[in-house]
């Protein structure tokens, strides 16, 4: 799974990977990484990633459905409606309007 890299709410150290002492040329031994970004199969990289389309999909005017927290709906003053709904990381765009599906691509 392909994650977007958010931004952790917690500091999160981890163990230098093998190789990196020969890449910089110095000695890490017994050092480690703190982490500024979620990184692929960190348990909070999904969290994080949810929490991102999230707050994207509130700010570009959907709202949560209150019979599916994973559906959002989009009204606009045409009556045009836009559905999103999240299954893991895919997402389902469906729309009466062309207009609107062509905007949500862009």
């Amino acid at each position: 799974m392909a994650l977007v890299q958010g931004t952790l709410d917690e500091e999160i150290y981890m163990k230098i990977p093998e190789g990196l002492n020969e890449y910089y040329q110095e000695n890490l031994e017994g050092k480690v990484l703190k982490l500024n970004k979620a990184l692929d199969g960190l348990k909070q990289s999904v969290r994080l990633w949810y929490q991102m389309l999230e707050n994207g999909l509130v700010e570009m005017g959907f709202r949560q459905s209150s019979f599916d927290t994973c559906a959002y709906i989009k009204v606009d003053q045409n009556k045009d409606i836009v559905f999103v709904t999240i299954y893991v990381d895919d997402l389902q765009i469906f729309s009466n309007s062309v207009k609107l599906k062509n905007w949500i691509k862009e």
